[in-house]
Order: structure tokens, then C-alpha cells, then sequence
């Protein structure tokens, strides 16, 4: 490669002889150029199982500290915290409840299966090859979701 006045400048001897290129010769193609390839990007290919599995046992630890922590600091900080809450709830759709309902359950059961999984590989209590584990990721979403769907469909009376 040879700089000229700023502008870089390379030799070609394709031809046999060498020859001097301009930069608009051996330029990159243009970014709408269809033959120019692609990066891949986040969706481009289809996850593992495994890593999404993970993802979720990390996504429903960090929902369930916030949910908790914002729960324990309403308490202890707003008076009547408790009666705020219920009185919110109250004007809330019908369909909601359920899914807020739902959304815990799911976050509970599922992040404590996912950290008894982790601890059985841990200790090596059963194989760790890909079929197994995509098995048991599996397992794991289908658990938890009929467990959490059990806990919205159960319905919960205070006993006076």
C-alpha cells in the first residue's frame, strides 16, 4: 500500500504488470449493495435452548428481587401501604389480577427449578449433554407454566 497526498493508493498485479488503483477501484461496496453480506444480528439465528433458559432464570431472579424489595420498601416507608395496594387492585380490569397473579407464580416456580437444576449439575447428579439439557429446559417451562396457571386458576379465601 502507498499513500499518496492523503489519500491511500494500492498496487494491483492481477494483470500481470502492476498497476495503480485508485480508491474508488478498490473502495468497499456500497451499504444497499445486495451483494454485500450481512452482520449477523441478535435474531439472526435461532437460539439454544439451553441459553434461553438462562436467560429466563436470570430475567425472573432480577423481576422477583425488584418485585420483593419494592414490596418490603412500600411497607416499611408508606403508611398504609397495604390498603393502597388493595384499594389499586380493586379498580383494576378483571383479567388483570390473574395475569399479575400468573406473572409471579411463574417467576417463583420457575427460578426455583432452574436453581435446583443448577444445583444437581453442580454436584453431578446427572448427565450435562446437550439433549438432556435442552430436555430439561423443556421441563422446566412447561412446569412452571402449568404450575403458575394451577396458582391463577386456584381460587384463595381468608379464613376469619
Amino acid at each position: 500500500m502507498l499513500a499518496v497526498r492523503g489519500t491511500q493508493v494500492r498496487w494491483s498485479s492481477s494483470s500481470g504488470g502492476m498497476k495503480l488503483r485508485t480508491p474508488a477501484e478498490y473502495a468497499p461496496p456500497a451499504i444497499d449493495d445486495p451483494l454485500r453480506p450481512n452482520a449477523p444480528s441478535l435474531f439472526s439465528y435461532r437460539w439454544p435452548m439451553n441459553s434461553l433458559a438462562s436467560g429466563a432464570h436470570r430475567a425472573t431472579g432480577a423481576a422477583l428481587v425488584l418485585g420483593y424489595s419494592s414490596v418490603v420498601l412500600g411497607g416499611a416507608l408508606v403508611p398504609s401501604f397495604r390498603e393502597r395496594v388493595v384499594a389499586t387492585l380493586g379498580r383494576v380490569p378483571r383479567p388483570l389480577p390473574y395475569f399479575f397473579r400468573w406473572c409471579v407464580a411463574f417467576g417463583i416456580t420457575y427460578h426455583w427449578a432452574a436453581g435446583i437444576r443448577h444445583l444437581l449439575w453442580d454436584y453431578g447428579f446427572f448427565g450435562f449433554n446437550m439433549q438432556h439439557v435442552t430436555r430439561s429446559s423443556i421441563g422446566l417451562y412447561a412446569g412452571a407454566f402449568a404450575t403458575a396457571v394451577a396458582a391463577c386458576t386456584t381460587k384463595v379465601t381468608a379464613d376469619k
